[in-house]
């Protein structure tokens, strides 16, 4: 179940970096380590066009460790962004996914960068 909701929680985010949402990707975050002008930075310097990966890849290669006595419940999560240029690509999202009673988890923001 968690898995799952993880899963969902990468994918909405996927998609609103796909969609150069910046604005809106920061207020999910409350800005926590990066602002919309600095996640638009780090994409635009990869210098490539965000695609969505197969959906294979979210069950194979989300990598989660859980983050040991947290309260509420929070994991580390990394994930590898594709392109259309290169398909998977060396850009890399890191994020903490913060347990909620919502669908989605809340996420904190801690880079994009090239591997």
């Amino acid at each position: 179940m968690i898995f799952l909701k993880i899963k969902m929680t990468v994918l909405n985010i996927v998609k609103h970096l796909i969609n150069s949402e910046y604005e809106l990707i920061e207020q999910l975050t409350n800005g926590i380590r990066l602002r919309a002008v600095d996640i638009k930075e780090a994409i635009d310097s990869y210098g490539r066009t965000l695609i969505m990966p197969p959906d294979i890849e979210y069950d194979n290669l989300i990598d989660i460790i859980e983050i040991s006595n947290s309260i509420p419940k929070k994991w580390s999560v990394k994930f590898d962004l594709w392109t259309k240029e290169e398909g998977k690509s060396d850009l890399s999202l890191e994020m903490t996914l913060i347990e909620s009673n919502n669908e989605l988890m809340n996420v904190e923001f801690d880079d994009i960068h090239v591997l």
